[in-house]
């Protein structure tokens, strides 16, 4: 078929729902609101128990590693490490972090941007009990699973809280034209 007639949709948001509309004769297909795709995007973090946390050093070196995490209501999550590893010492530097989780084979990410925050006291055992009860593995050996090994070099949990929530979900039967036809902004 001539490219003219393909069927293109965008997404606006307008009136805090995202409308998701026909190019050709401007007919509204589908309209979401910002709550419903929220709920699906914290239903797809949720699923998943890793993801990749990037940050950066004093140098504006990125640097980049998996992490076990565990996901708030308002899209913060926390995730540990030990006081001696290279995202610890970023951290301290430079709170501001990037953190994604995505899946196959059809592509579905969340990414989180924000600033971390390191946890003292009982915010620091509530992240560590929460990330802890996340991981179903018989793996003792897995880092998480044995959170008490790191205590001799000091344990740290951190809560990034996010100043931009993107959701990308093109798990569609048809491949879209544009990533922005699927492309969600959550926060701000």
């Amino acid at each position: 078929p001539c490219r003219h007639h393909k069927r293109l949709l965008h997404i606006r948001l307008f009136a805090g729902r995202f409308l998701l509309l026909q190019r050709v004769g401007g007919i509204v297909d589908h309209m979401r609101t910002k709550e419903q795709v929220a709920k699906d995007a914290m239903a797809f973090l949720k699923q998943h128990n890793t993801g990749a946390r990037a940050t950066a050093g004093l140098s504006g070196q990125p640097y980049v590693s998996t992490v076990y995490f565990a996901p708030l209501p308002d899209f913060s999550i926390y995730f540990s490490t030990s006081h001696h590893t290279d995202k610890f010492r970023n951290l301290t530097l430079n709170n501001k972090a990037a953190f994604s989780v995505g899946s196959g084979p059809e592509y579905i990410e969340l990414s989180i941007r924000g600033t971390a925050h390191l946890l003292e006291g009982d915010d620091l055992e509530a992240a560590l009990h929460a990330i802890t009860m996340r991981v179903d593995s018989p793996m003792a050996r897995w880092p998480i699973k044995a959170i008490h090994s790191f205590e001799e070099g000091g344990i740290a949990a951190f809560r990034l809280i996010p100043d931009a929530v993107i959701y990308l979900n093109l798990n569609a039967k048809e491949q879209p034209d544009s990533i922005e036809d699927y492309l969600y902004e959550i926060k701000p």
